[in-house]
């Protein structure tokens, strides 16, 4: 995380959200020294950017923080490495990020450099249960992209993985997000005629 204070918050075991259980698991996890928190990316196999991704007054969403953890990112990335995009973006996003890590790194993406995209699907007051009951869908920018990030979701998630392209995840993110707002609208109207 960019945020300083955030990190240091983390590392001194307050998990900064209000979720159950996940004081107890960020305690275990800090005494392992499985975990740690900190402002800039070191070298790993994997990397996850989970960032908002606001509408702007013009209605299109905001995908700079995408990018500005990627650019964050271009330093550090080696050959193998796996970008996994959980934030909800706009149709098309995972293909722009996975050619900007190309332009940006020289790796070659399907052979050196796997990008993919894998929608958060947690609501907040079950994160800790949701992330490894609920079903994801996984869609990579091609086949090795896809099976670098199985990989890694296949290490802690028990609901079914949906192998697909990134394009169809995108969609699917949006889609889920589009029926709920539809939902929660239609049952505040419905609460409205009820007084």
């Amino acid at each position: 995380d960019i945020d300083a204070q955030r990190v240091h918050d983390i590392m001194s075991g307050n998990p900064v959200i209000d979720e159950p259980d996940l004081s107890e698991k960020l305690y275990q996890a800090l005494q392992s020294g499985s975990f740690t928190a900190q402002t800039a990316p070191s070298d790993a196999d994997y990397y996850i950017i989970a960032v908002p991704t606001p509408i702007q007054k013009d209605t299109t969403a905001d995908v700079s923080a995408v990018f500005a953890a990627a650019d964050a990112l271009v330093g550090v990335l080696r050959a193998g490495a796996t970008i996994i995009l959980e934030s909800t973006v706009p149709v098309g996003t995972t293909h722009k990020l996975a050619q900007h890590l190309a332009e940006k790194t020289g790796l070659i993406v399907g052979k050196e450099l796997f990008v993919a995209h894998c929608p958060e699907r947690v609501l907040p007051g079950n994160i800790v249960r949701e992330l490894i009951d609920n079903a994801r869908i996984i869609g990579g920018v091609d086949r090795a992209s896809v099976d670098a990030a199985t990989a890694l979701y296949k290490a802690f998630v028990k609901g079914n993985l949906y192998l697909t392209d990134a394009t169809t995840a995108e969609m699917v993110k949006l889609v889920e997000n589009s029926s709920r707002d539809a939902q929660l609208a239609f049952a505040h109207q419905v609460a409205s005629m009820a007084y």
